[in-house]
């Protein structure tokens, strides 16, 4: 008997002192994203464009992102489209033909009188092209 309880005994501090050794003094690692939660991560760019709507336009080479017609943050640092104040044909200098009113959008600045009948370069010409309404 005194055989079987030293073994026993033996049996249990083994036990024991296994799972006393297999315990870490260190906090538990936080568990890997899922494949499900990584795909809604937003994922910073590299090399980045944004277009204006009042034409201009701004690039990055480094990290970024873009929110479209609106601002591009680019190394931490967010810049916004310039505010689009349209002009009229006549504030752009422009007589006839199409242009476009400095936030992107073309408008059309009609035809020339009778005087001078053929539209050349937004400027309206007599026939020869020789003189035109500046």
């Amino acid at each position: 008997m005194n055989t079987s309880l030293r073994r026993i005994a033996v049996a249990v501090t083994s036990l024991l002192a296994g799972v006393a050794c297999s315990a870490s003094s260190e906090p538990p690692t936080d568990p890997q994203p899922t494949t499900e939660q990584v795909e809604h991560v937003a994922q910073p760019m590299t090399g980045c464009e944004l277009d204006c709507p009042n034409g201009s336009v701004f690039t990055c080479s480094g990290t970024c992102s873009v929110v479209p017609n609106t601002s591009i943050t680019c190394n931490g640092t967010t810049t916004q489209c310039p505010s689009c104040v349209p002009q009229t044909c006549d504030q752009l200098g422009v007589f006839c033909g199409t242009t476009v009113n400095n936030c992107g959008q073309t408008v059309n600045c009609g035809g020339c009188p009778s005087t001078r009948p053929v539209c050349h370069t937004t400027k309206c010409c007599n026939s020869s092209g020789t003189s035109c309404i500046f």
